[in-house]
């Protein structure tokens, strides 16, 4: 059983986008279909928009710093949840204040299942753009928070979610790779079906996961002992696992583990 080992940080990129998104959405509307002269609340129709926009920055923003190191999950289907419940919480709440425009008029439970889904459907803009933003804006170097990654078979049908620091080794294995781990202090594995090249590609940033052979990409921070056989050089890791350091990867592996 695999623990999620995250300490995701709120995404301020997705609240910001999507209040912005949403306050645009809500003037757009408002102003070519909405009957904008005739509200009870007395606010005009920039300070409504505002009003929407700021109830999504505020319900997006109690989920990402109050909820999302204990909720989130970073599988495909837990991202989408996470959003989908961001999106119908702050849509809920944004139909209350867009009752209070109207001064409070009857309603019947389709009319909040339209407003709701209509909403929810104009928050995913958002945080498409928040996150084409934050991935834009983040550094190449590798990031110390970084609490997990998702390992994944290029057709996704398998993953594994793992904290890159408990990787021991990965082994390619005929067209797939095992991912040797640590978890509770013991070692598993878990065969994934896709190469190490695309592994590689994709995790170029950690520092301490490289390349030793053909067949093997290890965590230098994880060799329990170097040994020297003639010319051989083999990595240890623990008693059970010994890897071989292929020629043209000795020198780097050399000088980063001594």
């Amino acid at each position: 059983m695999l623990v999620f080992k995250t300490s995701e940080k709120p995404n301020y990129f997705i609240i910001a986008s999507t209040a912005l998104f949403l306050c645009l959405c809500y003037y757009l509307y408002e102003l070519f279909y909405g009957e904008i002269y005739e509200t009870h609340s007395g606010q005009t129709l920039v300070e409504r928009a505002f009003l929407i926009g700021l109830i999504t920055a505020v319900i997006f923003g109690i989920f990402e710093a109050a909820f999302k190191q204990i909720f989130f999950s970073p599988t495909l289907e837990g991202v989408i949840s996470w959003h989908l419940g961001q999106s119908l919480s702050a849509g809920l709440v944004a139909f209350v204040i867009d009752s209070y425009f109207d001064g409070y008029p009857t309603w019947e439970s389709k009319h909040l299942f339209a407003f709701v889904s209509i909403y929810t459907l104009c928050c995913f803009p958002g945080i498409l753009i928040g996150y084409l933003v934050f991935h834009k804006t983040k550094k190449n170097n590798f990031d110390e928070d970084l609490r997990f990654i998702i390992v994944r078979s290029s057709g996704k049908e398998d993953e594994l979610v793992v904290d890159p620091r408990d990787v021991m080794f990965l082994a390619e294995e005929d067209t797939s790779m095992r991912v040797f781990y640590l978890e509770n202090g013991e070692i598993n594995s878990k065969l994934i079906a896709s190469k190490l090249s695309n592994f590689e590609k994709e995790f170029r940033d950690i520092p301490f996961l490289l390349r030793a052979h053909k067949a093997y990409i290890v965590n230098i921070n994880r060799v329990s002992e170097v040994v020297k056989e003639k010319q051989h050089i083999l990595l240890h890791f623990s008693s059970h696992y010994i890897i071989p350091v292929e020629e043209k990867f000795r020198a780097r592996i050399l000088n980063r583990i001594t």
